[in-house]
């Protein structure tokens, strides 16, 4: 199975959001059909449920939250085990001045955002490519000139 999405609600409004996604994802399913991602959107109770069926498969199972704050959420004990693609904290409260990233020369643990969309797209099409592609420093001098600037070399699996 591909990339899943996991949403988890702190109040009764926030679930609100749970069908603009759907929407955001069947219009967007052209754009990332290239990709193949399944992408289902499976709903959870409570935090440390998503957080222990992110922890299952880490890159491939993307966590979103809406009503909680970052810090709610890096408290969790489930979080101190986290790793793969960032959790997107949906927070109404977030101060937005950059674009969402998908970058891979940084690991984030979470990413705080008023609008989890940009971020989720990021997400999804980093998580795919992670299938596709292996990102990694280079291993010898030939490497080395080839990628030039970057830190990285990318290699198709």
């Amino acid at each position: 199975m591909g990339t899943e999405v996991g949403v988890v609600f702190n109040k009764l409004s926030d679930r609100l959001w749970l069908p603009r996604l759907r929407e955001w994802m069947r219009a967007s399913g052209p754009a990332l059909n290239k990709l193949e991602p399944s992408l289902p959107v499976n709903p959870f109770g409570c935090p440390d449920d998503a957080l222990h069926w992110r922890a299952e498969k880490p890159n491939e199972h993307l966590m979103v939250t809406f009503g909680f704050t970052r810090r709610e959420i890096e408290s969790r004990q489930n979080f101190a085990i986290s790793c793969g693609e960032p959790i997107i904290v949906g927070d109404p409260d977030a101060n937005n001045n950059g674009p969402a990233s998908a970058t891979f020369l940084t690991r984030e643990t979470a990413v705080t955002c008023s609008d989890v969309r940009p971020q989720l797209r990021k997400s999804i099409i980093r998580s795919e490519l992670c299938k596709r592609v292996q990102i990694r420093p280079p291993r010898s001098d030939a490497e080395d000139i080839y990628a030039g600037q970057s830190m990285f070399v990318c290699a198709v699996k």
